[in-house]
């Protein structure tokens, strides 16, 4: 049935209990079952010795979650994967990751303060909690694993639609600005053999970067707020001015300004917000934005006024063929 068909109190329902779909999904991603039904493990009775379950609720789960084409429920109560079920195989690749943090009761405790953040313009994830995420993230190390897990496994996707858009082959040194394990880097120098690359994040999350004898780049461990080491022609940032306020991100761009010579590119790697009433997956994380953070999703002439505001020269949006589009600009 098409949307258009749909009657509009039945669409309205749909997204009125869409949690009814993601927890089902969330509690099935926790226990494995994907990964247990592609073991070879497809009956409830069976699926339920394995994961400690009532059987009787496990099969109600799993036969809520075959209606929606996320498993499909064959004879004698048992089950089999489907592509959407294959999204929840704990294997890299799949965004098993996304699931679990947005559905993690921290999550949750956030987003039930969202009337709050829409009240006052404040990021509901402080009221909660009395804190800025990324501070309880480093007094809370499981929570901080979740959501890193989420920000990798959406990574692995974004990260070769960046590399394959960026033309790297006019750089030579090129360092990701808040690039966390390296990921994004390695991509752009299998992409280019002959360019020299840096990772530069807080020195806690560095000391974890992924050691690639192929793809080899130097780590830097410090504060983007403080400074930005300098030595590359350009800087990647990607999803990384969208977590800060206009003020901070305005520090951090500063930084990097002043660490590149004349001539430097920036290369902003970001939702990019369009057109009125267009179903956009930005428009809908500008909300997680508002809840969890200072940040926002923006627009081009928002990128382009933040941009020149510290001094840049805005050369313009490319977009690349998934949910992420590269902000260019020059020193």
């Amino acid at each position: 049935m098409s949307q258009q068909a749909v009657p509009i109190p039945q669409q309205f329902l749909m997204m009125a209990t869409a949690k009814m779909v993601s927890k089902p999904m969330y509690v099935a991603a926790k226990l494995c079952i994907a990964d247990h039904i592609q073991e070879g493990i497809s009956s409830v009775t069976e699926l339920a010795k394995k994961t400690s379950t009532h059987e009787r609720s496990l099969y109600r789960l799993l036969r809520a979650l075959s209606s929606v084409g996320v498993f499909k429920e064959l004879e004698n109560q048992c089950f089999a994967l489907t592509p959407l079920a294959e999204c929840m195989l704990n294997q890299p690749g799949t965004p098993r990751g996304m699931l679990m943090w947005f559905n993690d009761p921290i999550h949750d405790y956030a987003w039930e303060n969202l009337l709050h953040s829409v009240q006052t313009g404040e990021a509901a994830f402080n009221k909660k909690f009395n804190m800025p995420i990324f501070d309880y993230f480093m007094q809370n190390k499981e929570i901080a694993e979740v959501f890193n897990t989420a920000m990798s496994s959406n990574a692995l996707v974004v990260h070769s639609l960046i590399a394959k858009e960026l033309n790297t082959q006019n750089h030579n040194v090129i360092y990701d600005i808040g690039g966390g394990h390296g990921h994004l880097m390695v991509n752009l120098l299998k992409q280019n053999p002959n360019l020299k690359g840096g990772v530069f994040d807080l020195a806690h999350v560095v000391e974890g970067a992924i050691k690639d004898s192929t793809a080899a780049f130097e780590t830097f461990g410090g504060d983007f707020f403080e400074e930005v080491p300098k030595g590359a022609d350009a800087h990647v940032l990607a999803f990384i001015i969208h977590d800060w306020d206009d003020q901070s991100s305005k520090r951090i761009l500063t930084n990097c300004y002043n660490s590149l010579e004349k001539g430097g590119k920036i290369y902003l790697c970001e939702n990019v917000i369009e057109g009125k009433n267009e179903p956009s997956l930005g428009k809908l994380l500008d909300i997680e934005m508002l809840v969890m953070c200072t940040g926002q999703e923006r627009t081009e002439n928002e990128f382009k006024e933040l941009l020149e505001g510290v001094g840049f020269t805005f050369n313009g949006v490319r977009h690349t063929e998934g949910p992420v589009s590269i902000v260019e600009a020059t020193k």
